[in-house]
């Protein structure tokens, strides 16, 4: 049974594996493009849309801490700070690791660094 030209053999119903796998290949060609469904540029896919996480509520900050922050940068003593919701201000500190500092005791701390608290 050898195939001429361009022509598919003929298969047998003893072949039933090889006419499912034929069936396939063939059910899903479209006959003007030759391509399936998915292949190619006719078919667009809907994108997903990556959904950002909800911004964390605005911290407030007192006026009194702001104003001792603020000093204490004019000064030289801190070169940065973030008010974290959990373990009170994150102080930068020229030379050294970050401090976590209370919110409580936050201008004993910076008095003790020599801002001007």
């Amino acid at each position: 049974m050898a195939a001429s030209g361009n022509r598919r053999p003929f298969l047998r119903a003893t072949q039933p594996r090889q006419c499912q796998v034929l069936a396939q290949r063939t059910a899903y060609l479209s006959p003007a493009t030759d391509k399936r469904p998915g292949e190619g540029d006719e078919i667009m896919r809907a994108k997903r849309k990556e959904v950002a996480p909800p911004a964390p509520a605005p911290i407030d900050i007192s006026t009194s801490d702001r104003d001792a922050l603020i000093a204490a940068y004019k000064a030289g003593v801190i070169t940065a700070w973030k008010r974290d919701a959990e373990r009170g201000y994150r102080l930068t500190i020229t030379g050294r690791q970050d401090d976590y500092v209370e919110v409580a005791k936050l201008t004993k701390y910076l008095e003790k660094l020599g801002g001007a608290a």
